[in-house]
Order: structure tokens, then C-alpha cells, then sequence
């Protein structure tokens, strides 16, 4: 695991789960976006340059471009973009969990925070 992107408005939850994902899943590059709009650009610049994150990490209340919303439109790119997507939400609204099993692309649910075992269990699926 070389890059992993993580979308999300919390800085102190970027904090904790980016501690995790480079310790758990070896990653050499957490990139934060704090929006899903600045996810979006971020990725359309990474097509450019064939430099793919290898998973993602998205929250679902965000500014600007939510979480929702950020799927919508990531399931529009290029088809040069595939990497599993994990939702990692302080939401437990079922609904919400209902919702993300809509989205071909996304591959987890986890209700924040997450956790070393957590980790280690999507490394072991990927």
C-alpha cells in the first residue's frame, strides 16, 4: 500500500486515522482533503499522472461537497480511477449504511474511529 487518500472535514479524526493507516496498512502517503469537492480535483489532477491512490478513505457530512455527492460524481471520472472506497462516517444511521450499498464502488462502512483492527482487516481484504 503506497498512497491512500482520506476526504474528511475532521482534523483531528484525519489525525488519529492517518496515524493508524501508516502504521496498520504500511502506507508511505496519506493525502487529506478536507471536502469532497477538493477530493474530486485532487483526483482529476492524480489521472494525469497515473498516480492513482491505492484506497480511499470518505466521510459522509462534509462542506461544500458531501460525501453523497462526492460519490456521485467520482462514479462519473474517467474509468482510469478504480480503487475501493471505504465510507468512514461517525454516522450509524442505518439508512446511511443501506445508501452505501448502492455504490458499486464503495467497500466498507466503518463508523469512526478507526481502529488498528479495523486496518488490519481491509488490508487483509485487499
Amino acid at each position: 500500500m503506497k498512497k491512500v487518500l482520506l476526504i474528511d472535514d475532521d482534523k483531528v479524526s484525519n489525525f488519529l486515522s492517518s496515524l493508524i493507516i501508516k502504521k496498520t496498512l504500511k502506507a508511505e502517503v496519506v493525502k487529506e482533503c478536507l471536502d469532497g469537492q477538493e477530493g474530486l480535483d485532487y483526483l482529476r489532477s492524480l489521472v494525469l499522472e497515473n498516480e492513482i491512490p491505492d484506497i480511499l478513505f470518505l466521510d459522509l457530512n462534509m462542506p461544500v461537497l458531501d460525501g453523497w455527492q462526492f460519490l456521485q460524481e467520482f462514479i462519473l471520472l474517467d474509468k482510469k480511477i478504480q480503487m475501493p472506497i471505504y465510507i468512514l462516517t461517525s454516522s450509524n444511521y442505518e439508512g446511511d449504511l443501506i445508501k452505501s450499498k448502492e455504490f458499486d464502488v464503495v467497500k466498507g462502512y466503518i463508523v469512526k474511529p478507526l481502529s488498528k483492527e479495523l486496518a488490519d482487516s481491509i488490508f487483509d481484504q485487499l
